[in-house]
């Protein structure tokens, strides 16, 4: 917001007084309590949540294609120079933390203790390549 927002309101408010200015600009920092708001709200829904749905063959099969889709991306950054590929790279590691800490909210110790010894090996795989 202060990127952007701030200058447009500046220029506007630059033709009145400093008194409109600064009566404008007073609600800046109550739309940064409400951002940090909504913040706190997504956390609360986030670990009263039921997560069951991390277990379900769509949240699978959405998670396998983004995985296909990051190698095919993987493959294009090799042939194709843009200045872009860091903003896709940010968005497929938001989509593999969120994976990864809705998996360890919803198996808790599961997830490093998993009777199964192949899960836990990629469970651990997963963990570090996120981190």
């Amino acid at each position: 917001f202060d990127q952007w927002a701030m200058p447009a309101l500046l220029s506007m408010t630059s033709s009145q007084h400093s008194d409109g200015t600064a009566a404008m600009l007073s609600f800046v920092p109550w739309l940064r309590l409400l951002r940090i708001l909504r913040v706190m709200k997504l956390v609360k829904a986030f670990f009263q949540g039921d997560l069951a749905w991390t277990e379900e063959g769509p949240f699978q099969v959405f998670m396998s294609c983004v995985i296909g889709v990051n190698a095919v991306v993987m493959s294009l950054e090799l042939d194709y120079k843009w200045d872009g590929w860091v903003w896709v790279e940010g968005a497929f590691l938001v989509i593999y933390t969120f994976e990864l800490a809705v998996r360890l909210k919803k198996q808790r110790c599961g997830f490093f203790l998993d009777p199964v010894i192949s899960n836990t090996v990629f469970n651990y795989l997963d963990l570090v390549m996120v981190l």
